[in-house]
């Protein structure tokens, strides 16, 4: 692309919470472009989410990667026409889309890779608390979130933030994109992240974990407690990323994330 006339490339404006992202049209094909906003990456570490970008992409889980700088996290990948986000409302009634997204989490937990670094449940919640204020909801949290460590069968490569604007989809097969987050992680998280964020009714959960291959009465159960701990992480994220930015938007989702977590944990 460096030998391209800037006056043949088209940026269009996409979605994205603290990434400014462009579509690129220019004469070789379509590209996708992640400028990090400022101030937008607390608790990130760029080296890190390279390194499960390329393992993610070996295992097919993921996309292939043009260019990353680990400095301030600009990132270009190919943007291919018939790969698209698709509405949350519209994933979760489509059963086939929802196990083809459960299998897509079951191989990303099977692959015989080892992340760089490794989520504890309650270094997380711990670390997220500490960016707002207090909450009454923390000291539940922080005693779930050291219960799902205490228990954990096993870590295994996850990406920790799967909702619908981290999901492109072609011919019906979903690829998972923006590995900020992504660790060694109880794989009980990816699922539930998934089951709060595409707003999963019991039907659309069953299709998930039916494509994941397991629905036990203890897996239910677990990836119902770490869905509590999804909400309250998420919800803390969302508040401290719109107080950095000043988006009234991000700080309403937080705490909607906030409330919902609360009623959970009773």
């Amino acid at each position: 692309m460096a030998a391209l006339d800037p006056a043949t490339i088209r940026a269009r404006p996409m979605n994205g919470h603290t990434n400014a992202m462009f579509a690129l049209d220019t004469p070789v094909g379509g590209f996708a472009l992640r400028l990090p906003k400022g101030g937008a990456a607390a608790g990130v570490d760029r080296r890190h989410e390279r390194l499960a970008q390329r393992a993610a992409a070996a295992a097919g889980v993921g996309l292939p990667v043009l260019f990353f700088d680990e400095e301030d996290g600009t990132m270009l990948t190919r943007q291919e026409p018939d790969r698209v986000v698709r509405e949350v409302a519209e994933i979760a009634r489509d059963r086939a889309a929802l196990a083809a997204l459960g299998l897509l989490l079951r191989r990303l937990h099977a692959t015989p890779v080892e992340f760089a670094w490794t989520f504890r449940a309650a270094e997380v919640v711990a670390a997220h608390l500490a960016r707002i204020e207090p909450l009454p909801l923390g000291e539940p949290l922080q005693a779930l979130a050291g219960r799902l460590d205490e228990s954990v069968e096993r870590r295994a490569p996850s990406h920790d933030d799967v909702h619908a604007a981290n999901i492109l989809w072609q011919d019906g097969r979903p690829r998972l994109i923006d590995w900020e987050y992504a660790g060694m992680n109880d794989p009980a998280f990816d699922l539930a992240t998934a089951r709060i964020e595409l707003g999963l009714d019991a039907d659309g959960l069953e299709a998930l974990l039916d494509g994941y291959g397991r629905d036990d009465r203890f897996w239910r159960a677990r990836v119902e407690d770490q869905a509590t701990l999804a909400l309250g992480i998420a919800g803390a994220w969302y508040l401290d990323q719109g107080n950095r930015l000043g988006d009234p938007g991000l700080v309403r989702q937080g705490w909607a994330r906030l409330e919902r977590c609360a009623a959970r944990l009773g």
